[in-house]
């Protein structure tokens, strides 16, 4: 696998959960949608809300606030980000959508050490100027319920 050119143009959806801005590569957002009625599953993780039914399929749904242990901002403009992981869907629960960033490889910046060792397993990196940094969210590692093997918090 080749690495892209620094130059190479990023385009990220970016959202807000509480007063945080975070955001995720543009290609695995699928739709953005309101809340849908979710039917909760027993014994699931805490930030695992649920199911919904969309178009007929079965569609897990992430509670971005739970998992990354923010309290919800005030405002009740959530939305529900439908996106790609792998060949699934998962639904990202989100207090607001905020824009699509546009930049490039070599501004985005690698998650600050901390970050790979259990605090905040899912930033990946960082982007944007020094006073409205967002963070960059691996979206495969939102579902799982704990640090990956080998790393401890």
């Amino acid at each position: 696998m080749t690495t892209p050119p620094r130059d190479a143009e990023v385009q990220l959806c970016a959202f807000f959960v509480g007063n945080e801005e975070y955001c995720i590569d543009i290609r695995r957002v699928e739709e953005i949608l309101q809340p849908l009625p979710v039917t909760p599953l027993p014994r699931a993780p805490a930030f695992l809300e649920g199911v919904v039914s969309l178009r007929g399929a079965v569609v897990p749904v992430v509670d971005v606030r739970k998992r990354l242990g923010v309290a919800p901002a005030p405002g009740g403009k959530s939305k529900l980000l439908v996106c790609l992981v792998g060949k699934k869907r998962l639904g990202l629960l989100v207090d607001r959508v905020s824009q699509v960033v546009r930049t490039t490889v070599g501004e985005l910046k690698p998650a600050p050490p901390l970050s790979r060792e259990g605090l905040a397993p899912c930033v990946v990196g960082v982007c944007g100027p020094p006073d409205k940094m967002k963070l960059l969210l691996d979206v495969k590692a939102l579902l799982q319920s704990e640090a990956p093997a080998g790393v401890r918090a």
